[in-house]
């Protein structure tokens, strides 16, 4: 098991680096176009399937003691990034909250 307040997967970052995160993959740095429709069809289907339209994609996780959601405004550009050292779902609660104050719900 993780010690509490560690993501699961080992992995730690800052929301300056989420958002570098962000903007590499906007940029077409990290994955081709057809691998980020992907992600945007929530990694259903294959890639290559033609884009799903929709506002909001959203990435998000939790364990013990961290929870965060990565969301994009697909069609005005906004970058939301939550990262919490609560227990799961506090971050993605939140992120949501953010998402239906920006009307993109």
């Amino acid at each position: 098991l993780s010690p509490r307040g560690t993501p699961a997967g080992g992995c730690y970052s800052t929301t300056e680096d989420m958002l570098k995160y962000d903007q590499a993959l906007k940029e077409g740095k990290l994955v081709g176009e057809k691998y980020i429709d992907f992600s945007y069809n929530g990694f259903r289907g294959n890639i290559g399937d033609p884009y799903v339209q929709k506002k909001v994609s959203r990435l998000a996780g939790g364990a013990n003691g961290a929870s965060t959601l990565f969301a994009r405004d697909i069609i005005n550009g906004y970058t939301i990034i939550v990262l919490t050292n609560y227990d799961h779902p506090v971050g993605i609660d939140i992120g949501n909250e953010i998402i239906k104050l920006l009307g993109l719900e």
